[in-house]
C-alpha cells in the first residue's frame, strides 16, 4: 500500500510533470529554424536513410521495408530516449530542486519518459505519412496499438526509475547505457525480421524483453495480424515487473539522493 500511495503522490504532481515536458521540448528546439517540424522530418529522414542502406544496398527482398522499419523504430526511439535522458534525470535535473522546494523525486524520470512519449507520437504521425505514401494496407489490428503503447510506456517508466536511481550511485552508468543501447538495438529484430535468423536461435531473441514490445508494434502496423500469444502475455508481465520493482527500489533509496547529487 505504501508503494501505491507514493505513486498516487507522484500522480498529483501531473501539472509539474507537464511543465517539465514542455520545457524539455522548448529547450530541444529553441533557435531551430524549423522548430517542432523536426519531430516529423527527423523520423522520415531516418526511415529513408536506413531503408536505402538495408533494403537497396543489401538488396533485401522485403515489401514496404520502410513501414516494417518504422514500426520497430517508433518503439525503439521511445525506449532509447527514455533510457538516455532518464539516466541523469536525478543527477542533473533533480539536484537543484531538492534543497529549494519539495517535489516527489520520481517526477523527474517520469517527465523524461513522457517527453520521449510525446516525441514518439510525432514519430507515429510521420510513420503514418510513410504508410499512406507507400499505400501499405492498414487493418483492424491497428486498434491494438494503444494496448502496445500502454504496455511499453509502463515498461519505459520502470526502466527510467531503475536507471535514475542507479546513476546516483554509479555515475559511469550514463556512458555505459549509451554503449549497451547500441548493442541492444542490433540484437532486436528491427533492421531485420526474426525469420532472417536460423530458427534454432529464435528462442534467444525471444529472451530479449524488447523483442516482445517491438513485435506488438510490428504486428499492429506492418503485418496487420494478431500478435504472437507469447508477446501478448510477456509484454504486460515484463512491463509490470520492471515498473513495480523500479518504483520499489527508487522509493526505498530516494532519501539518499539529496546527499549524493
Amino acid at each position: 500500500m505504501a508503494l501505491v500511495s507514493r505513486l498516487a503522490e507522484v500522480a498529483r504532481y501531473h501539472e509539474v510533470i507537464g511543465n517539465f515536458v514542455s520545457q524539455d521540448l522548448q529547450v530541444r528546439y529553441q533557435r531551430s529554424f524549423l522548430g517542432m517540424l523536426w519531430t516529423l522530418l527527423k523520423p522520415v529522414m531516418m526511415i529513408a536513410i536506413l531503408t536505402v542502406v538495408f533494403a537497396t544496398l543489401l538488396r533485401r527482398d522485403f515489401k514496404n521495408f520502410a513501414v516494417y522499419l518504422g514500426a520497430g523504430l517508433v518503439a525503439w526511439e521511445l525506449f532509447s530516449q527514455t533510457a538516455t535522458t532518464a539516466t541523469t534525470s536525478i543527477v542533473r535535473r533533480g539536484g537543484p530542486f531538492f534543497t529549494k522546494v519539495y517535489l516527489p523525486k520520481a517526477i523527474f524520470p517520469f517527465a523524461m519518459t513522457f517527453a520521449a512519449l510525446l516525441n514518439s507520437l510525432f514519430f507515429m504521425a510521420a510513420l503514418l505519412i510513410v504508410v499512406l505514401a507507400l499505400g501499405h494496407p492498414l487493418t483492424l489490428w491497428l486498434l491494438l496499438l494503444p494496448y502496445a503503447i500502454l504496455c511499453f510506456v509502463v515498461f519505459c517508466l520502470g526502466v527510467s526509475l531503475w536507471l535514475a536511481c542507479l546513476t546516483v550511485y554509479l555515475r559511469d552508468l550514463e556512458h555505459l547505457v549509451d554503449v549497451l543501447l547500441r548493442a541492444w538495438f542490433y540484437l532486436t529484430p528491427i533492421l531485420y525480421p526474426l525469420d532472417a535468423i536460423p530458427e534454432k536461435y529464435w528462442f534467444l531473441f525471444k529472451l530479449n524483453p524488447m523483442y516482445h514490445f517491438v513485435h506488438l508494434f510490428q504486428a499492429c502496423i506492418y503485418y496487420g495480424r494478431e500478435p504472437d500469444f507469447l508477446s501478448m502475455v510477456c509484454a504486460p508481465a515484463i512491463a509490470l515487473f520492471v515498473f513495480f520493482s523500479g518504483a520499489a527500489v527508487f522509493f526505498w533509496r530516494e532519501r539518499d539522493f539529496v546527499f549524493l547529487v
